[in-house]
């Protein structure tokens, strides 16, 4: 099948892979990061109500 493409569709293909998992890389660390923040904000909140 890839030996019918043209070269320049082939880079079409790999880059829009690539970028595709660039954006799935991306998306799974901002979510990661959203959800450490949130979990720290809990945290943060518990423990001041623990305090007083």
């Amino acid at each position: 099948m890839l030996n019918k493409l043209s070269l320049k569709m082939k880079l079409g293909v790999g880059f829009g892979l690539l970028f595709t998992l660039l954006m799935v890389l991306g998306g799974a660390g901002y979510y990661s990061i959203v959800n450490l923040a949130n979990r720290r904000k809990r945290l943060t909140a518990k423990q001041k109500k623990q305090r007083w």
